[in-house]
């Protein structure tokens, strides 16, 4: 009898069709998702880059009677030119060219000086040179567009009979070299990967999923608290082991707690997703990663249109990128407008936890 058993058995793990099929999905499955961090990179295209256009000039009249407005016949030649890389719009809220910079999203900001049709018309006349536009490149924004606006403004300059000036703001430091540019990556990843390996082991350690009734709701509330704690360590931890490697002189406090509060969201809503789902939970957590790989590097403008509209508003990898640019390069505060998405993220991990406890409040019969 024992002999036909193992007979039996063998012959059924033999006969699955899991046995057969599994190994051939295997592949599959690896180039779907390596698919999902390539297809936004391969699919860009520079082109539509936000660029604002200041012009202070209002023109002049000649004794003639001739009347002469270069600033905006420069506008009108800015804003028809046929090329599609830079999007230039004209600005005329009387924000600076930092204002817009930050609060408008732009990468760039060109400036026509109030005297520009004056040196216009004086260089026509044999007796002067014509004035410069200023150029106002923000570095704090995502590596591709900052290289993208730099480069055709610069390549404009070359190929215009008036000169373009390119100046930066939020510059990246020299002595970081090329390191700096992917600083924010660096982070990011750093962070997620601990992020996710502290929601393991703390569901493993405090499951809901597996307890019942109180125990359940208690198992629950150190997963908040031990949670709490992982952040701040995974924060601190990132931050600190990013500065040891690099020897960047980093904003260390405002970095760490920005770090920690996109690791308390991912801990949170990794957790919220292991307890209702189990290991199966770590899929969608992975997801959101590797949506936004992308996000980190390449404007918006430039992804796909799926990644454009459906992906980039939500994902939390952009945020993360440009909170963290924002503190590294700019200068911001640790709470800055991109932390709020980490603190849904928390709400949401801790109503997925509560579902996950309410599903067991009875107790075991």
């Amino acid at each position: 009898m024992a002999g036909s058993t193992v007979a039996t058995d063998s012959h059924t793990q033999t006969s699955s069709p899991k046995r057969w099929i599994l190994p051939l999905l295997a592949p599959i499955i690896g180039l779907l998702v390596a698919d999902l961090i390539v297809t936004p990179m391969l699919g860009a295209k520079a082109e539509n880059l936000p660029v604002a256009i200041v012009n202070a000039d209002s023109g002049i009249t000649l004794p003639t009677g001739e009347t002469i407005n270069a600033g905006a016949q420069a506008v009108e030649n800015l804003t028809s030119a046929d090329q599609q890389v830079l999007d230039f719009t004209l600005v005329t809220s009387g924000q600076s060219a930092e204002e817009l910079l930050e609060d408008e999203g732009y990468y760039a900001v060109l400036e026509i000086p109030a005297d520009f049709s004056q040196a216009a018309a004086a260089a026509q006349a044999g007796g002067g040179e014509a004035s410069a536009l200023t150029a106002t490149v923000d570095q704090s924004k995502t590596m591709m567009g900052v290289q993208t606006a730099t480069n055709a403004l610069t390549a404009m300059s070359q190929n215009s009979p008036v000169a373009i000036n390119v100046t930066t703001i939020n510059k990246i430091p020299t002595e970081w070299g090329f390191a700096g540019s992917f600083a924010p990556m660096m982070l990011f990843i750093g962070t997620f990967i601990s992020s996710l390996v502290s929601s393991i082991l703390l569901a493993g350690s405090h499951s809901v999923s597996k307890a019942r009734g109180t125990t359940a709701w208690v198992n629950a509330g150190l997963q908040v608290v031990y949670g709490a704690a992982a952040a701040l360590l995974v924060g601190f931890g990132a931050t600190w082991l990013v500065q040891s490697i690099t020897g960047f002189e980093l904003p260390f406090t405002e970095l760490a707690l920005f770090l920690s509060a996109l690791s308390a969201g991912y801990i949170a809503l990794t957790t919220g997703f292991l307890d209702l789902l189990g290991t199966k939970g770590v899929a969608l957590s992975a997801l959101t990663m590797l949506l936004g790989t992308a996000t980190l590097s390449i404007p918006r403008q430039f992804l796909p249109t799926f990644w454009s509209e459906w992906i980039y508003p939500w994902i939390p990898a952009r945020f993360a990128g440009q909170g963290a640019r924002d503190i590294l390069y700019a200068g911001e505060a640790w709470l800055n407008s991109n932390t709020g998405a980490f603190f849904w993220m928390v709400a949401i991990g801790l109503a997925l936890i509560a579902v996950a406890a309410l599903k067991n409040r009875a107790p075991r019969s």
